[in-house]
């Protein structure tokens, strides 16, 4: 089976979005790869045409969600996978909406990341703690 994301992803969209998704995605691979850069590891830079990055929490999902792409692009978000793994997968999500915020709230280094808007995606950690903050201590109480 051919591994075409794109159109795979592009499917889902809602009528007359996808120049929208693009540049999120485009978005998402900048804080990416400035996420790696800052906070990853080795084993991100083991990519190639079989062992693919993957983002847990999908980068569509993402975007249909309106999750922030510092959000999306964090380390704790991302594996690296075999090709086919990360093909069969498409757009599914590992982790749910909370967790993803979970991992992202707690971790004091991404608030400095995305308050600096290093890569001038015009967003604040502000904006987005005061967006899902509500959601921590449903979060913590599950815990």
């Amino acid at each position: 089976m051919a591994c075409n994301r794109k159109s795979k992803s592009l499917r889902k969209l809602p009528e007359g979005s996808r120049s929208d998704f693009c540049s999120y995605r485009n978005a998402v691979y900048r804080a990416t790869k400035l996420s790696i850069k800052l906070f990853g590891n080795d084993c991100f830079e083991t990519r190639s045409k079989e062992i693919h990055l993957d983002h847990m929490y999908s980068m569509l999902e993402g975007f249909l969600n309106l999750i922030d792409p510092y959000v999306i692009g964090m380390v704790e978000n991302l594996r690296v996978v075999s090709r086919s793994e990360n093909c069969s997968k498409q757009h599914r999500c590992i982790y749910t909406k909370e967790e993803l915020f979970n991992l992202f709230l707690k971790n004091e280094a991404y608030y400095e990341m995305a308050s600096q808007d290093t890569l001038g995606l015009k967003v604040s950690y502000k904006d987005i703690y005061d967006k899902y903050q509500f959601l921590l201590p449903a979060i913590e109480h599950s815990i």
